[in-house]
């Protein structure tokens, strides 16, 4: 092979790649108000919380979720972590338009936790350990009776609690967003 063939080769070669690559338009900065999991867990541990590792769903809106709890006492939050504020705010505008609103808080988004509140992409959700195993307990108990072929009881036999979220977690983020 000669070399003007072997310089065609690589040029022909390093053109392909160029051609098939992925190519950045433009850069967008990030929101100072998108989290990330990772900033979210970090920060709750820092503040004495216990935080399950974060569980990204395989949902059209790519939501992350964090499991926390409060060591001190049966409160569970759960932290839904969206990829940003516009998704977020998009989520929470179908949430509302499916549950309503209620004054100054936010639509409930997962059953056995109160209403939410919304800071940038994330929104916060908050129940107690016993709320969530009587939740869980009267799903099971209504998914056995449809197994077994009994009538289901008319109505929920456990609306979501009315838990709205304690300021001293809604402060961790806060926190964090001051320092951003």
């Amino acid at each position: 092979m000669n070399l003007v063939s072997a310089t065609s080769m690589f040029s022909a070669f390093a053109g392909a790649i160029v051609a098939f690559s992925p190519h950045v338009a433009s850069a967008q900065a990030a929101s100072s108000t998108d989290f990330t999991p990772d900033q979210l867990q970090t920060q709750y541990i820092a503040h004495g919380y216990r935080v399950d590792a974060p569980v990204t769903w395989w949902t059209p809106d790519h939501v992350t979720t964090l499991r926390v709890s409060d060591p001190a006492s049966e409160r569970v939050v759960m932290l839904l972590v969206y990829p940003d504020a516009a998704t977020a705010a998009a989520e929470r505008a179908s949430a509302e338009v499916r549950e309503g609103r209620s004054a100054g808080m936010g639509p409930r988004l997962i059953s056995g936790y109160g209403y939410s509140i919304w800071r940038g992409n994330v929104a916060l959700v908050e129940s107690t350990a016993d709320g969530l195993a009587r939740q869980y307990a009267a799903e099971q108990a209504a998914e056995n009776q449809v197994m077994t072929g009994l009538p289901l009881a008319v109505g929920s036999p456990n609306p979501s609690p009315p838990y709205a979220i304690d300021q001293d977690l809604i402060d961790v983020i806060d926190t964090e967003t001051a320092s951003l």
